[in-house]
């Protein structure tokens, strides 16, 4: 159960530091306000940018969580750093992106 919460809280932080840099920098809502524009409303993506950042941060958690279960089954050296995490949760996360 600690496990699932510490992988949580990795999900949140990932998915608040993703949004703080692509909505002041990118100006663009996350990709979540299309899909739901397409395939749930009726409208523009700018329509539905609540619902957007709602879904954004549902599967950014929840897929942070994911990799923060699936990262100690790796099995990398104990000799592993923080640093290395990062980079395999950077890797696992550009991987859901299409």
């Amino acid at each position: 159960m600690r496990s699932l919460l510490r992988a949580i809280q990795g999900g949140a932080f990932a998915t608040v530091v993703m949004t703080a840099f692509r909505l002041p920098i990118l100006r663009s809502l996350p990709p979540s306000a299309n899909f739901w524009a397409k395939y749930v409303g009726d409208g523009h993506p700018e329509e539905y940018t609540g619902m957007g950042i709602f879904l954004h941060f549902l599967y950014g958690i929840s897929f942070g969580a994911l990799f923060g279960l699936l990262y100690p089954r790796l099995r990398l050296p104990r000799s592993a750093t923080e640093t290395e995490g990062v980079v395999w949760g950077t890797v696992f996360g550009l991987s859901l992106i299409h």
